[in-house]
């Protein structure tokens, strides 16, 4: 463009993408401990797979909504149980748990995937009625590459309804807040989710 003139003489640095850190899964210790046995509906898994902590302390109309986009993004169309229950942290301060005894693994993307529908939750890995292992997950620093999200702007590059072809991500500005990378709309992280 302009016989590659444009921008010959800049003295000075460019600017630098930021650094972002993908620390958002952190495996936690697992103690040698049975899953506590709850009182109503949960019956305890002896193999598989438990999603606790779901928008803990949130309303429990927003609990139920999280764990219904929890198991509609990630296809959790198996036998399971899930509900709200009451947290250790109070008695009015409540937890969504998803049981899921038919699913034993769990994959990378999947896990990346659980973290920016549900941060804050736990997964954690049922073998022989024992937690072996648990991952703590917080809120990602961005999040792309899942057919399930969309920029918002129908004038944006990335919305599905340009057909371009370009693949979505969002990156986080703070708290919840997350701008798409190319048109730099502001979402909420639970409104980037298509369902």
């Amino acid at each position: 463009m302009v016989s590659c003139l444009l921008g010959h003489d800049f003295e000075g640095s460019f600017a630098m993408e930021p650094e972002i850190k993908e620390d958002f899964i952190a495996e936690a210790p697992s103690h040698e401990h049975r899953k506590p046995e709850y009182k109503i509906g949960i019956k305890p898994v002896e193999e598989g797979i438990v999603i606790d902590h779901i928008a803990t302390g949130e309303p429990i109309e927003k609990i139920w909504n999280n764990i219904e986009a929890v198991r509609k993004i990630l296809k959790l169309n198996v036998r399971s149980s899930h509900g709200v229950y009451h947290s250790f942290k109070g008695p009015e301060v409540y937890k969504g748990i998803i049981s899921l005894p038919d699913i034993i693994s769990f994959g990378e993307k999947d896990l990346k995937k659980l973290a920016a529908i549900a941060p804050g939750c736990t997964l954690n890995l049922i073998r022989d009625s024992r937690v072996a292992k648990k991952y703590r997950l917080s809120m990602p620093p961005r999040i792309y590459g899942f057919e399930e999200i969309s920029c918002k702007n129908e004038n944006c590059v990335s919305n599905p309804g340009k057909n371009e072809g370009v693949v979505t991500e969002f990156r986080r500005k703070s708290g919840s807040t997350f701008i798409c990378r190319y048109c730099e709309k502001e979402h909420n992280f639970r409104d980037i989710w298509d369902i």
